[in-house]
C-alpha cells in the first residue's frame, strides 16, 4: 500500500452506518464524520495515495435526479478548480449507492468561529474578509458563475499555511449567468438559497445575476457587525408566511436603518450594487477600495489577525505598547528639533 500517515487514534470515528465500507475507490479511508444534513454527511479522510487529509462529501442515496444535481456541483468545481479561494475537487463519482465528492480539507466556518467570538465580528476582522470574499466572488463571476447561496457556513477558513484566508465553499446551487426571459420576471414567492441572506431575486426564485451574490455578501457582513439581522426574529409556525415576511422586510427596510450605527461605507455598498442592472458586473474595484480605505482611516494593519486568531489579545496589547513608543518617539524628535532652533 502507499505511503500512509499515521492517524490520531482519537480522531478515527466509526463511519457512518449507512456507508456500507469506510473506503472510497479503494483509496479514500473515512476516519471521522465532521457533519451531516438532510442532503448527506461530511467526513474527514485519508488519502492513502498522498498521504493528505481530504473532505469527502457523501449524498444520501443516489436517485437520477440526485446524480444530475450533483454533476452540476461537479462542473463548478472543474470550472473553477484553477479560481484562488474555491476548495480543490480531486474525485467525484458513485461509489456503489451512493454519489461521493472528494474535496480539498478546510477549516472552521465563519459561522462556527462569530459563534465562538460571541456572535459578532470587529470592524477590522469584518473589513478584511469582506475584501477577499469580494476578490473572491469577482473571479467566480468573470468565470461566468453564482454562486447563489453565500452564507457564513458555507465560507471556510484555511488549514496550515491558508488558516488566514476564507474559501468560498459548498457550490450545490452555483449555475452560469443566464439572462431572464420576460416570462420569468414575476414569478411566486418560492425561496432559492438560505432565508436569512437571501436576495429579492432569490426570494422569488427569479433569475439571479452577480449583485445577487454581492447582496447576499452584505448582508452577512451587516449581521457580523451588529449580531442578528432585522428579518432574523421573525415568529411564525408557517413557512410560507415566514418566507413572505422576510421578502417583505428586506424590501422595505430602508439602507439607513439596516446600516444604522455603522461607518457610511457599509450603506455605499449596498447602493452601488442596488444600482447595477441586471447581468452587469459590479464596479469590485470602487468596493474593494471603499473598504480599504475604510480600514486604513479606522488605523489597522493587514497583519491577517482576526478576532479568532490565537494569542490576538497578547498581540493587540504589543501593538498598542508600539504605538505608544512610536508617539513618546516623536515627541522626543519634536523637542529635539526646538532645542536646535
Amino acid at each position: 500500500m502507499p505511503h500512509v500517515v499515521d492517524m490520531n487514534p482519537r480522531e478515527r470515528q466509526k463511519a457512518n452506518p449507512k456507508v456500507p465500507d469506510s473506503f472510497i475507490q479503494k483509496r479514500f479511508e473515512l476516519y471521522k464524520f465532521l457533519g451531516g444534513g438532510a442532503e448527506g454527511s461530511v467526513y474527514k479522510a485519508l488519502d492513502h495515495r498522498t498521504g493528505t487529509k481530504v473532505a469527502v462529501k457523501i449524498a444520501n442515496r443516489v436517485k437520477d435526479s440526485g446524480i444530475v444535481s450533483h454533476e452540476y456541483e461537479v462542473r463548478a468545481y472543474d470550472s473553477l478548480y484553477r479560481l484562488d479561494g474555491i476548495p480543490k475537487l480531486y474525485w467525484a463519482g458513485q461509489e456503489r449507492d451512493y454519489y461521493c465528492m472528494v474535496i480539498q480539507l478546510m477549516g472552521p466556518s465563519l459561522q462556527g468561529l462569530i459563534y465562538e467570538v460571541g456572535g459578532k465580528f470587529s470592524l477590522k476582522t469584518t473589513l478584511l474578509l469582506a475584501n477577499q470574499l469580494l476578490f473572491r466572488l469577482e473571479g467566480f463571476h468573470k468565470k461566468g458563475w453564482l454562486h447563489r447561496d453565500i452564507k457564513p457556513s458555507n465560507i471556510l477558513i484555511g488549514v496550515g499555511k491558508d488558516a488566514i484566508r476564507p474559501y468560498l465553499a459548498d457550490l450545490g446551487l452555483a449555475e452560469k449567468y443566464r439572462p431572464p426571459y420576460a416570462e420569468e420576471r414575476y414569478k411566486t414567492l418560492k425561496l432559492l438559497g438560505t432565508e436569512l441572506y437571501a436576495s429579492w431575486n432569490a426570494h422569488y426564485n427569479r433569475r439571479q445575476s452577480y449583485t445577487d451574490d454581492l447582496e447576499s455578501l452584505g448582508y452577512m457582513l451587516i449581521e457580523f457587525m451588529r449580531g442578528d439581522l432585522p428579518w432574523e426574529n421573525i415568529n411564525t409556525s408557517n413557512r410560507d408566511h415566514r418566507h413572505a415576511a422576510v421578502a417583505n422586510l428586506k424590501s422595505e427596510t430602508p439602507l439607513s436603518v439596516l446600516c444604522q450605527g455603522l461607518p457610511r461605507e457599509f450603506e455605499e455598498y449596498f447602493n452601488h450594487i442596488f444600482s447595477v442592472e441586471h447581468g452587469e458586473m459590479p464596479d469590485y474595484n470602487y468596493l474593494t477600495k471603499n473598504f480599504r480605505k475604510l480600514f486604513y482611516r479606522s488605523g489597522f494593519r493587514e497583519d491577517m489577525v482576526y478576532d479568532w486568531t490565537p494569542g490576538r489579545e497578547n498581540k493587540l496589547k504589543t501593538r498598542e505598547r508600539e504605538k505608544e513608543r512610536e508617539k513618546h518617539e516623536d515627541c522626543g524628535i519634536r523637542r529635539c528639533k526646538r532645542r536646535k532652533t
